[in-house]
């Protein structure tokens, strides 16, 4: 192409706060990931990952290296941008609760590549709807370090560090559709806002605890009249 493609967002009468909630959504995932990557493998598991066999030592230290300052980079990234949306008055978005499947370093580095390349085109696609002129200067220096990771990503699992050039730009939908597959989704509530109760066993009954409040029917129905209150005869009958 001979000019950048046109940007889209979703929102296009959205606000700033709309436009860095919704980054720092993103953001929020992939610090979320690197975390659990650095959990759940050491620089040991590095060094012996089979899919980084094929680099010497010291560029397979390098990696477990580059995955931690990603960790630090995204949490200042979230923070950056929550004090940015406190700023403007908004409430910052809260991180979700995830799903990142992974048993072995290459999928990890693998998963981290899908993330982190559709958060590039995120920026891309949300930049040119922020207003205020400051906070389109941070956006963009978010941006460039987001394509920096991804472009290592790419390199580490096989693929170009620069496939095009031009970086694709994608809508808010695009995005979100493309990671929801990592976000666990929310226990369903009741109108009242309580999570919606199980059915009784059989799918009738009332059930009342065993806690000494039962109200009981005696066996075959009968109307009992309480004890003291009988009509007795004269002769006792």
């Amino acid at each position: 192409p001979t000019e950048a493609p046109e940007a889209a967002f979703d929102d296009v009468d959205g606000t700033d706060v709309d436009v860095l909630n919704y980054a720092l959504s993103l953001e929020h995932l992939e610090r979320s990931l690197y975390a659990a990557g650095l959990e759940a493998f050491d620089e040991e598991a590095f060094l012996e990952s089979d899919a980084l066999s094929a680099y010497d030592e010291g560029t397979r230290e390098a990696v477990y290296g580059y995955v931690g300052t990603m960790a630090e980079h995204e949490t200042q990234h979230v923070s950056a941008l929550g004090q940015a949306v406190e700023l403007l008055g908004g409430e910052p978005a809260a991180p979700a609760e995830y799903n990142f499947e992974f048993e072995t370093v290459g999928e990890f580095l693998s998963l981290a590549a899908v993330i982190e390349n559709p958060g590039v085109a995120a920026y891309a696609g949300a930049a040119p709807f922020v207003e205020s002129p400051d906070l389109l200067s941070v956006a963009l220096s978010i941006h460039s370090v987001e394509a920096r990771h991804a472009a290592v990503l790419n390199s580490m699992t096989g693929s170009s560090p620069f496939p095009d050039a031009f970086d694709a730009a994608s809508s808010q939908s695009e995005v979100m559709d493309a990671v929801s597959q990592f976000v666990v989704e929310e226990e369903t509530e009741t109108d009242d806002g309580e999570p919606e109760a199980e059915p009784p066993a059989d799918g009738n009954e009332t059930a009342t605890p065993a806690n000494g409040n039962e109200t009981e029917t005696p066996m075959g129905n009968e109307t009992m009249t309480p004890t003291g209150n009988e009509t007795v005869t004269p002769d006792g009958e």
